[in-house]
């Protein structure tokens, strides 16, 4: 696979930007090579340096960044050898898109949403190998059909927002591959799409490679997501290569703390556990010197929390054999929906005569592809979403009987949502003392002023931040820490069901087992009730007691997690799951 002359050779390369503490070093002198046809994952968590190395190579790094690089990215255009970081941007325009391409990983923010979908793709082409318009267009439909575009006329007029997130993403792979790279840059291009969809980008990906011989860097977090695709792995921590080989040696045996923290903060693909080991865990054992062989997720940090069969099977007796704290009966919500200028408007049912029940104490998961209503089940439930047909009832407390709630204030202290994008779900211009104060004022939950700031840093203990974090703003947390604080507000009113929508689908992997973590330890502390969406299919299993598949609207199949898991019946489901 292998050539003599690497396609991209980086040496001793290093980058570093202006901080507020002097310069902060986001690279730190790295060496590595990349050949024709292989390709090459760099995995490590946010502000490990994986993207800013990628950026590198095709000079993208903001101007105003003020970066200062060291080092060398040698890159082989046309068996002519340019060092990139001394090349014009003249040069650079040249390279990029015809020679070197990249798929970011946000669709949407990387589309023009003014322009349709394909008129993107061909103007690359245009430029770069100087096609007309009409033969653009043949080819543009020729490679959106390869990217796997069932229907690639359509796609090819529509604009970005009327798209769904996978087909945006191969619209960007498809404009990625366009003019025939030599290398392809892809960072973290699966990272927001559902399994079945990330599953076809993927195999979108591989076919691409296989075909024209792509040579490939592959950017992620996740360990598990690079074993799928990648020949070579490097593993970043801190801004330098912490380890490096093929992939299968360093998954199989890990030298590295950090790597091993990478992977068994991961929600196991077999067995259950009562909580995740984090990263920290790892290098915490490894400075307290401890050897690498003794660092070991499985020997040291899962002894003695096992969870069995037979704990399990107790557990469940608990939880159902009580009555159900929730009742949905017949839920159906729809949407108007635009045909055209001159069409009929239609209704979409983006739910469908759902009924479940979720007991005190239970996590019920909710799985399916995007679209498929689970979100929309759930902003019914809580009341985000009005005018949908059918039942939600909640048991009455202190008294036999069920009651529908409309009321916002007393909905709001039987049950919280906790939404996927913890920076969205702040407000930027609010401390987090007031962001926390603001439900306790606005339902009167507390008439003195130390009570309710007692009520607040009581809080913030609980989901693992101090009485100092009161002042300050949600952009000087971390993402992790914003979603603690969205925990944090979410249990404010002692609520005794939590809505939980991709809460760490965007977070890292040590970031994400730290927040199950905490959602587990409070479901335990508190008997409380979670519905839990995610596309991480580990991640369901993981925190799950029962799961609802989802399809059109409908649940299709529901059971047991681990018995779902491994015996699905429904095709549907099989193709979700394998």
């Amino acid at each position: 696979m292998q050539n003599d002359q690497p396609i991209v050779s980086i040496k001793n390369f290093g980058v570093e930007f202006p901080s507020g503490m002097g310069r902060f070093t986001a690279v730190n002198n790295i060496s590595f090579d990349i050949f024709k046809g292989e390709v090459v994952a760099i995995v490590g968590e946010s502000g490990s340096g994986k993207s800013v190395t990628g950026l590198s190579i095709i000079q993208l790094l903001a101007k105003n960044a003020g970066a200062s690089v060291e080092g060398s990215i040698m890159l082989n255009v046309d068996d002519r050898l340019i060092e990139i970081n001394s090349a014009s941007e003249r040069e650079m325009s040249t390279i990029r898109g015809k020679h070197v391409a990249m798929i970011f990983q946000d669709p949407m923010s990387s589309l023009n949403p003014a322009l349709r979908c394909g008129d993107q793709i061909a103007e690359a082409m245009e430029n770069h190998l100087k096609l007309s318009a009409s033969e653009a267009k043949l080819k543009v439909l020729s490679i959106l059909e390869n990217v796997g575009i069932d229907d690639p006329e359509g796609v090819y007029a529509k604009y970005p927002s009327q798209i769904s997130g996978g087909q945006k993403q191969r619209v960007l792979i498809a404009m990625a591959i366009s003019c025939n790279p030599d290398l392809l840059i892809a960072d973290e291009p699966t990272t927001a799409l559902d399994a079945a969809v990330r599953k076809r980008v993927l195999k979108t990906i591989k076919t691409m490679k296989s075909q024209k011989d792509l040579s490939i860097l592959f950017i992620t977090h996740d360990l598990d997501l690079a074993a799928e695709i990648a020949d070579r792995v490097l593993v970043m921590y801190a801004g330098k290569i912490a380890e490096q080989g093929d992939m299968k040696s360093v998954f199989e045996n890990p030298q590295h703390p950090y790597t091993k923290g990478l992977i068994s903060s991961r929600p196991p693909k077999k067995g259950r556990y009562y909580f995740l080991p984090t990263i920290e865990d790892f290098m915490r054992l490894s400075s307290d010197g401890l050897s690498n062989e003794t660092v070991s997720g499985k020997d040291i940090l899962f002894k003695g929390i096992e969870i069995t069969k037979k704990d399990r099977e107790k557990r469940h007796r608990q939880i159902y054999g009580r009555k159900p704290i929730l009742k949905v009966s017949h839920l159906s919500k729809s949407f108007r929906k635009n045909n055209g200028l001159f069409a009929p408007a239609s209704r979409h049912h983006a739910v469908d005569d759902v009924s479940f029940e979720l007991f005190r104490g239970e996590t019920l998961g909710i799985v399916g592809q995007s679209g498929c209503g689970k979100t929309t089940l759930v902003r019914s439930i809580v009341g985000l979403n009005s005018g949908y047909n059918g039942e939600v009832l909640f048991e009455k407390k202190d008294e036999n009987g069920y009651e529908s709630i409309t009321s916002l204030a007393k909905m709001g202290k039987r049950i919280q949502y906790i939404f996927q994008d913890p920076y969205a779900s702040l407000d930027p211009r609010m401390s987090i003392g007031r962001t926390l104060a603001e439900p306790l004022e606005v339902l009167e939950k507390f008439t003195s002023k130390q009570d309710k700031l007692d009520r607040i840093y009581e809080i913030l203990a609980q989901v693992g931040l101090k009485p100092y974090h009161y002042d300050r703003y949600p952009h000087e947390f971390s993402g992790g820490q914003r979603q603690r604080i969205c925990i944090a507000r979410a249990l404010l009113l002692e609520p005794e069901i939590l809505i939980c929508d991709e809460p760490v689908s965007s977070l890292d992997v040590s970031v994400q087992a730290q927040v199950l973590n905490l959602l587990n330890e409070l479901k335990y502390e508190y008997n409380l009730s979670y519905l839990f969406i995610s596309h991480d299919l580990n991640v369901v299993r993981f925190m799950s007691d029962r799961v609802l598949v989802m399809n059109d609207g409908k649940i299709i199949e529901e059971g047991e997690a681990d018995q779902l898991f491994e015996h699905p019946q429904e095709d549907y489901t099989k193709a979700l799951f394998y």
